[in-house]
């Protein structure tokens, strides 16, 4: 016998296998059920992938859940009724829902959401009067100039829009001349109607009459160059001629003569109609006749679309939004006599903001509001929402807007409300139903998360065998 240890081994091991009857076909099916319990290399490849997924669907889920959950009830802070600004306004949000898929109501604000940071898009936001419900108003964002640089495609942002003044309609402009019409959005229903004005020009809204039935607009040359190769450059034409439409019979008239038009207001009972014509202001009667100029200081224009107060007995102007170059405006409200006959009104009240506000609303027949600085951050000189006394001068700051003067632009208010409006603490705000991509992403990542699970088990099945 052998005195190898080895050899002696497999002697015994051949002489039991014999025994036992043990075919080689046997030892090839044993071999082979013990590979099969093997990990599987390509689950081993997938697995660091399927970890950062799963981290992946963690952190959004952290950041997505909170805002699927039901907020906590917050007692009313405003009376039932009573048309509520909150303090501060909401930022901007992607998850904000649609005007037309939730309709807000009447509303009492409309603004542009922009980012800290310059990423190239705002959002057009429509605030409402009796409550905390944010909606975004993609019917702007549809009628938005677009172009391309590079194969990419490029957003001007949205179209310039004009909240009514009672809150319940949108009239958004056509600032490409894609359309030649105003579309007007109805808040209670999220429904549209378009009213077609001239083919292969640009439509600017401008100003409501008090009762709602009128609108001022301008007719331009394209106010946005070709977007191509740039991103978008504005022009800033400061021409228009100008119209007044009929919202309730849909008529619409053309007024030729007066073709440097940028500011417009009418008087509260609409029978007369401010309009800052080139350096002039003119005052028409609701036919569009002129019936007188006023002197106006030569580096102020007519503050705008409220600019026009609730007794009729003041037109306020502002210095000029574009001065030419050389002149340096003073930084004043200056109040005009609109009938000419040389009445007195109250003293300049000097601008707080810098760049200049234009009028948001009266609060009484002396007091008004704009934007001006809080003081909480010398970078944001307009991050605040504030009345103005031309009694006293004084400023009193209502409101702050949130993320300062890059947080929210383009502010509007509902201007027949502004007088009962009262200022609140701001809620958890009600962005209505998530927008259609991130519904689809949530969705997606779902699936994602079950196909992690799936697999992870899977593999661990194998291992255990």
């Amino acid at each position: 016998m052998s005195t190898d240890l080895n050899d002696r081994i497999r002697t015994a091991l051949d002489h039991h296998c014999a025994e036992a009857r043990i075919s080689d076909a046997d030892i090839a099916d044993v071999l082979r059920r013990a590979n099969s319990g093997r990990p599987d290399r390509r689950a081993g490849r997938l697995l660091p992938y399927l970890v950062a997924a799963a981290v992946v669907v963690l952190v959004l889920g952290a950041v997505i859940m909170p805002r699927l959950l039901p907020s906590p009830p917050r007692p009313a802070v405003a009376p039932a009724g009573t048309p509520a600004l909150p303090n501060p306004i909401a930022g901007l949000s992607l998850l904000a829902g649609s005007v037309a898929a939730s309709p807000p109501g009447a509303a009492i604000a409309y603004y542009t959401a922009v980012p800290e940071a310059d990423l190239g898009y705002e959002q057009p936001m429509i605030l409402s009067a009796y409550g905390d419900r944010y909606r975004r108003l993609t019917q702007a964002d549809d009628r938005g100039c677009r172009g391309v640089d590079d194969g990419l495609p490029l957003l001007a942002g949205p179209a310039k829009a004009l909240l009514s003044p009672d809150g319940r309609r949108v009239a958004i402009g056509d600032s490409c001349a894609a359309h030649g019409d105003i579309e007007m959005v109805d808040l209670s229903t999220g429904q549209s109607r378009s009213f077609p004005l001239l083919k292969g020009r640009a439509v600017r809204a401008m100003a409501w009459s008090a009762s709602g039935r009128y609108l001022a607009y301008l007719i331009t040359p394209n106010e946005h160059e070709p977007l191509t190769g740039t991103y978008p450059n504005i022009v800033q034409t400061g021409k228009g001629i100008l119209g007044l439409l009929d919202v309730t019979t849909g008529s619409t008239r053309q007024f030729p003569a007066y073709t440097q038009v940028r500011a417009v207001a009418f008087r509260p009972d609409g029978r007369e109609i401010a309009v800052q014509d080139g350096a002039t202001l003119r005052i028409l009667a609701a036919d569009g006749s002129q019936l007188r100029t006023l002197p106006i200081a030569r580096d102020h224009e007519l503050s705008d679309a409220n600019a026009w107060s609730p007794d009729g007995s003041m037109l306020v102007t502002g210095p000029l939004s574009e001065p030419p170059t050389g002149l340096n405006p003073t930084q004043t409200f200056l109040v005009v006599d609109p009938s000419g006959l040389g009445r007195t009104v109250p003293k300049a009240v000097s601008q707080a903001s810098n760049p200049y506000s234009p009028i948001l609303g009266w609060r009484s027949a002396d007091s008004f509001l704009v934007r001006g600085p809080s003081g909480r951050d010398t970078r944001y000189p307009d991050d605040a929402l504030a009345e103005v006394s031309l009694r006293t001068g004084k400023y009193r700051t209502l409101s702050i807007l949130d993320g300062g003067a890059h947080g929210v632009g383009a502010l509007q208010l509902a201007s027949n409300l502004v007088p009962k409006m009262t200022i609140v603490p701001a809620g958890d705000p009600d962005r209505g139903p998530w927008p259609g991509w991130a519904l689809t992403m949530s969705v997606v990542l779902v699936l994602l998360a079950c196909g992690c699970v799936l697999l992870v088990r899977r593999f661990g099945r194998r291992r255990a065998r």
